[in-house]
């Protein structure tokens, strides 16, 4: 779940319904999406970044910066990520 105004994602186990870990990543998160393998894309907005993050490893997220301008939709596909903007880049 993305808490936009924390500028962090909340993990939950879908078999107990319980957060297993809030993860930073750039400020204005504003899209989330399942990558092929079990990890998760975050557009961030404001920041201008990505954050990948990995499940089993939730508090080593890693930031793709300066990906474009005003990222606000992210999409995965087995090998690829699509990243929408607001501006042109």
């Amino acid at each position: 779940c993305i808490n936009s105004l924390e500028s962090t994602v909340t993990l939950i186990a879908v078999d107990t319904f319980v957060s297993i870990a809030t993860v930073p990543v750039g400020e204005g998160p504003s899209s989330i999406t399942a990558m092929p393998g079990g990890g998760f894309a975050v557009a961030s907005a404001f920041a201008d970044s990505v954050s990948l993050i990995d499940p089993t490893q939730p508090a080593q997220a890693f930031a793709i910066e300066n990906v474009s301008s005003v990222p606000n939709v992210v999409a995965a596909s087995e090998g690829l990520l699509a990243v929408a903007t607001r501006s042109p880049a």
